[in-house]
């Protein structure tokens, strides 16, 4: 086939309904926008390779003439395209789609069925090997709606991304910290430095699906995001962690399972926001060896202490700018702070940043 039908081909599989005769199965073939499987991003999966293509018909074409490739992602930002091994599950219908997860700016497509897929009823995930005489045996695949469930359940693999499906059947893929002080941790917000000169660009988000994009630097979490976020997982326990290698000290603190703790919660997801105690209201991690955390009293300004975050900085970028600032004799001495142009962690303004500098919340 000339390189002329190639492209053409690629062109009627991207924008068309199509049937694709393989040598596995005939599958019908859509594009979706802004979406990506739950069960991986492409890259970090180890069951996918990611190459950089300037153009998604290149991508297309990776695909088509691969024979291990079932399904392609493809970011039209960055112009990654994603090849994996793997699809959508069950019978590659209509219902199933909706297992896909939003990514913004990324196109999926499935252009071949998995090896050994056999098609299932009731929506359930088949298990070939349990096939029995008569007809196929499927099991259905359990999803949990929080990290904290996983743990509880007894169904973690350690700290890594899972699928959680919330109770209104939202499949989403986020981080769990397995690990820290019992686990069941879901990450909200990551940030680690790949630079001296770190991102100043700001992304405000006011949704919760926003925490499948933890790693993006440019992210910043609004508390009505927060506050959605609460409503499908329920969590009451908030945990603020940083490490700054000129600092060489770390910030890692969690509220408690209390009222005080409650009301933590509170401000940084509810508006208006009404100001929380600090020093009633969290416990240090063992690794914390902060002055910030054995401060609290300080907490506050310019002219109220023993308080989480600043009144006078108290707008929708609360949740990440001044999230802690210990004022000292009037002066703003430390604080943690993980805004875009504004990394602080138990330091002041004038500080200096490192490579894998590093700052996250998490909630459970």
């Amino acid at each position: 086939m000339s390189r002329i039908q190639k492209i053409f081909v690629a062109v009627f599989q991207s924008f068309s309904l199509f049937a694709l005769v393989t040598s596995q199965r005939l599958v019908h073939s859509q594009v979706f926008r802004n979406r990506m499987l739950p069960t991986s991003r492409y890259t970090r999966s180890t069951h996918s390779c990611s190459v950089q293509s300037t153009d998604w018909l290149e991508c297309i074409l990776r695909c088509s003439e691969d024979n291990n490739c079932v399904s392609y992602h493809f970011d039209m930002v960055k112009g990654i395209c994603g090849l994996n091994s793997f699809g959508l599950s069950a019978s590659f219908s209509s219902c199933d789609s909706e297992r896909l997860v939003y990514s913004e700016g990324v196109v999926f497509q499935q252009l071949r069925k998995e090896k050994n897929q056999v098609q299932c009823l009731s929506e359930k995930t088949c298990a070939p090997e349990l096939n029995q005489a008569g007809g196929e045996s499927c099991k259905a695949q359990v999803l949990r709606t929080s990290c904290k469930e996983i743990r509880d359940k007894g169904e973690s693999h350690g700290d890594g991304e899972y699928t959680i499906k919330t109770p209104e059947s939202t499949e989403i893929l986020v981080y769990c910290d397995m690990t820290t002080d019992g686990g069941g941790w879901t990450l909200v917000k990551k940030t680690v430095l790949t630079s001296k000169t770190p991102n100043t660009l700001i992304v405000l988000s006011t949704n919760w699906r926003s925490i499948s994009q933890y790693d993006d630097p440019k992210l910043v979490i609004q508390p009505a995001a927060l506050k959605e976020l609460r409503n499908r997982l329920g969590f009451n326990q908030m945990r603020w962690f940083c490490y700054k290698k000129s600092v060489n000290r770390k910030v890692h603190i969690m509220t408690k399972a209390t009222a005080s703790g409650e009301s933590v919660i509170r401000y940084f997801s509810e508006s208006p926001p009404v100001p929380a105690k600090a020093c009633i209201s969290f416990q240090l991690l063992p690794d914390d060896t902060s002055e910030l955390a054995r401060n609290c009293d300080g907490w506050g300004g310019p002219d109220n202490f023993d308080e989480w975050g600043r009144r006078d900085r108290s707008g929708e970028t609360r949740v990440q700018y001044d999230v802690i600032r210990w004022q000292k004799n009037g002066i703003s001495v430390n604080h943690f702070s993980m805004y875009p142009g504004q990394y602080l962690c138990d330091d002041g303004a004038l500080s200096i940043t490192s490579v894998n500098d590093t700052w996250a919340y998490y909630v459970r």
